[in-house]
């Protein structure tokens, strides 16, 4: 991750630029917009709404801007908005700064939280095992410490002896979720046995439940990082 000025940033062929503002829940969300007007200084972006649609004026909102190779990430002010037929029209006061970041389809995040692993063989019986989570990002999740106990002796699992997986964790709500995957690879990190687990047919509020939990993530530790500076 890379700070720079906003001038600096390359932003002539954007994919899009998503707003992360406040809604009148206290929730965080998201809302992809194109740009209409974009320089230092000011933006005019454009999302389609057909429903209603109310923000609290002015807030201060993270912003991406989503480009071939990178994502830019920054901090700004949502001055205003104005619905206009099955359109909204935000007018948002620039970020001064930005974080270059990588460009995933699935933006990942380290974590440290612990889960459950349940795993069905062929002859469908499901064991469940304790685990730590690394890493998470809505496509998929990295987990250690991958043991149960037998006869009084903690055991390592073989992922590669069952067939079906499921995980089941608690982000930032009350619901755990409990999410399918696949097993993917098993790598060693500084003395630690890492296995890798993409998700599989999620449902679409489990998506939006990890994405929104990431984006939360991001805009506390870029946060954290300019308190630091």
């Amino acid at each position: 991750m890379a700070e720079i000025n906003f001038e600096e940033a390359d932003l002539s062929k954007l994919k899009y630029i998503k707003i992360v503002y406040t809604g009148e829940d206290g929730d965080l969300h998201e809302i992809k917009t194109e740009p209409k007007f974009v320089r230092c200084g000011s933006m005019l972006l454009n999302a389609k709404c057909s429903g209603y649609f109310n923000i609290n004026c002015p807030q201060n909102v993270s912003i991406k801007f989503a480009a071939d190779d990178c994502l830019y990430v920054g901090q700004a002010v949502l001055e205003k908005f104005d619905k206009m037929g099955e359109s909204v029209i935000f007018t948002i006061t620039a970020p001064k700064t930005l974080d270059r970041q990588q460009n995933r389809n699935f933006y990942r995040i380290s974590l440290d939280k612990g889960c459950v692993l349940v795993a069905t063989d062929s002859e469908m019986h499901s064991s469940t095992f304790l685990a730590q989570v690394i890493d998470i990002s809505a496509g998929g999740v990295s987990i250690s410490n991958l043991e149960t106990v037998f006869d009084n002796d903690v055991v390592s699992i073989d992922p590669l002896l069952y067939e079906q997986f499921h995980i089941i964790l608690l982000l930032d709500s009350e619901k755990f979720l409990k999410l399918p995957a696949r097993y993917v690879r098993q790598e060693k990190e500084k003395e630690v046995n890492k296995y890798a687990f993409e998700f599989i047919n999620l449902k679409q509020r489990d998506v939006d439940v990890i994405s929104k939990y990431i984006t939360k993530e991001q805009i506390e530790q870029i946060n954290n990082q300019k308190n630091i500076k």
